[in-house]
């Protein structure tokens, strides 16, 4: 094997659970109450952030956790949040940039209708005024979850090479220094474990009580409509629950949900890295009462094994990019389609793609890659999936033909899971043609098809290259095998459509009415993101701002009279 150029400093991600993994959470504070201010469904982050906010203006609030455990997808995150311009980035010099930010959000969340120069730059006037929402409240939210007791710090870079996390779209100039994470006592990175064990610490400071296996399935409206309180299921039964300021809904998306999958996603979801409670029950809760429903059909894209989401379901670990040089992607035509090392989102989104047929040509891609990947032991913060032979995601070919026939065979086994895929006739010529056209870019250092290595985070995040690689670490030509291949499907951290919401969580009718008493924040909602992923953190950052707006408007709410209809 070649030996390989080591990009990486300091591998701090080893020391991130060094000092032990903080529990997912359990029930706390429970008393024999049925009836609270604000009641919350959801112990991720949008829910703790919610109950605390709202706790610490006076109400007195219940979380409803439907698993054993609390901390929902959060706890299983990185826990990075996008915030531009904010505290810490300013204190670097940098920014306030606002033109670029909003400019950088509208762009990647509406692209088909961003518009530089027209007005609301090409927007939906409720959807750029959440965009302006997001920018105008993210930074303050941020301060004012950290001086309640929740550290924070910039996203380390994984290599070094920068002095925090590098911009997800290679503006580093405009968008370097936005990535925020929790930051442990030690000073260190906290990841998604540590940031649900501070949020939980600071609710329970705050007398929030919180109830688990206590799934809603519904509210409780009184005689003008509003909601207030909640149906829910527990192992000891059936309960009802009462809520005098509101109800907030944070229970994450549906990607656990076939049918709602199969609805809004070409060729439907396999499983994703969402805890397995994220069924959507929101959306059907929501459209009962007349809530319009937006982004739909969205979702924070990754890429996952088939094999892994086909036995599992919930993938704990998602796919940051395809580590090494001596790695290519293939679709079932055994054709290169994407920059392998574009970001996990963008890249996903190829396997939803219909040809002119109606068709999903890419509805798996495979992953090819040599000894060189499988042997080298350089520590990665990015090496998912797995590469080892050992893994039983891994398929083995001596040559290229021989690879195919493998893919071919477990494709087979995999037919009633799959509907019958099967790879195209042409694959295997194909794949041998595609190979050595990508030798060819390897050598002269530049991907004339689609780009490889030419963005900051590409380079950054490639991984180890092979020690003689002097033109383009990103790519090199594969041994003359043993080949390797894994088989890949589009996937999502989590969806985010569902009912549209306020900067304030009430969640609205198609009319824009306000259906009082009812709210909504995370993944749930329609996300203000729109069909984009503006950098890492895109999904915590919106989920703690909007968490806290929410927090604060139904801690300065009147309380109603709870007299069911």
């Amino acid at each position: 094997m070649s030996p390989s150029k080591n990009p990486y400093k300091d591998p701090w991600w080893e020391r991130v659970v060094a000092d032990g993994v903080p529990p997912r959470p359990g029930s706390h504070g429970v008393s024999d109450a049925d009836t609270f201010d604000v009641i919350v469904a959801g112990a991720g982050a949008g829910g703790y952030v919610t109950a605390i906010v709202a706790a610490q203006g006076g109400a007195s609030v219940l979380i409803l956790e439907a698993a054993a455990e609390g901390g929902g997808t959060t706890y299983k995150s990185g826990a990075g949040m996008w915030v531009p311009d904010n505290s810490l980035m300013l204190a670097r010099g940098r920014g306030p940039n606002r033109d670029w930010a909003i400019h950088h959000m509208a762009r990647l969340a509406f692209p088909k209708v961003y518009d530089a120069d027209a007005p609301n730059l090409g927007l939906e006037q409720r959807d750029y005024d959440l965009i302006e929402t997001y920018y105008e409240h993210a930074a303050t939210a941020l301060d004012e979850l950290r001086d309640l007791g929740f550290p924070l710090m910039e996203f380390p870079s994984f290599t070094g090479n920068y002095e925090a996390m590098v911009e997800y779209h290679s503006d580093t100039e405009n968008g370097f220094g936005a990535h925020l994470a929790p930051m442990k006592d030690t000073g260190e990175y906290g990841a998604g474990v540590h940031m649900v064990a501070r949020l939980e610490a600071m609710a329970v400071a705050r007398g929030v009580e919180m109830r688990t296996e206590h799934r809603v399935t519904g509210v409780i409206q009184d005689a003008d409509g509003a909601v207030i309180g909640v149906t829910a299921t527990t192992p000891g039964g059936d309960v009802e629950l009462h809520a005098r300021r509101g109800v907030v809904f944070a229970t994450g998306g549906y990607p656990h949900n076939r049918e709602l999958a199969a609805e809004n996603f070409p060729g439907g979801l396999y499983g994703s890295c969402a805890v397995p409670t994220a069924r959507g029950d929101f959306i059907a809760i929501a459209t009962e009462l007349g809530a319009e429903l937006g982004n739909m059909g969205e979702g924070w894209g990754t890429e996952h094994p088939l094999e892994q989401m086909v036995r599992d379901g919930e993938v704990a670990e998602h796919n940051g990019t395809y580590p090494g040089d001596s790695v290519l992607m293939v679709n079932g035509a055994g054709k290169r389609v994407v920059n392998e090392k574009m970001t996990y989102h963008e890249r996903s989104k190829i396997h939803f793609v219909r040809d002119e047929d109606g068709g999903l040509p890419n509805h798996l891609m495979f992953i090819v890659f040599d000894r060189f990947i499988v042997e080298d032991e350089t520590s990665q913060p990015n090496k998912w999936p797995d590469p080892n032979p050992s893994n039983y995601w891994v398929i083995s070919g001596e040559t290229l033909d021989d690879l195919a026939a493998q893919i071919a065979a477990r494709l087979e086994g995999l037919s009633e899971a799959t509907g019958g895929y099967t790879l195209k006739p042409e694959f295997a010529a194909n794949l041998k043609a595609t190979v050595e056209r990508f030798h060819a870019f390897a050598r002269n250092g530049v991907d004339e098809d689609f780009h490889r290595g030419e963005t900051d985070i590409e380079l950054d995040w490639t991984g180890p290259s092979h020690v003689e690689n002097d033109k383009n670490p990103t790519m090199w030509p594969l041994d003359d095998g043993p080949y390797y291949a894994i088989i890949m499907a589009g996937s999502v951290l989590d969806t985010n459509g569902g009912p549209r919401a306020s900067a304030a969580g009430e969640i609205l009718r198609a009319d824009g009415s306000v259906i009082p008493g009812l709210y909504g924040v995370g993944n749930c909602v329609a996300s203000v993101a729109g069909a984009g992923y503006w950098s890492g953190g895109s999904t915590l950052g919106p989920i703690v701002t909007f968490a806290t707006l929410t927090g604060k408007h139904l801690a300065a709410q009147p309380a109603r009279e709870l007299q069911a209809s």
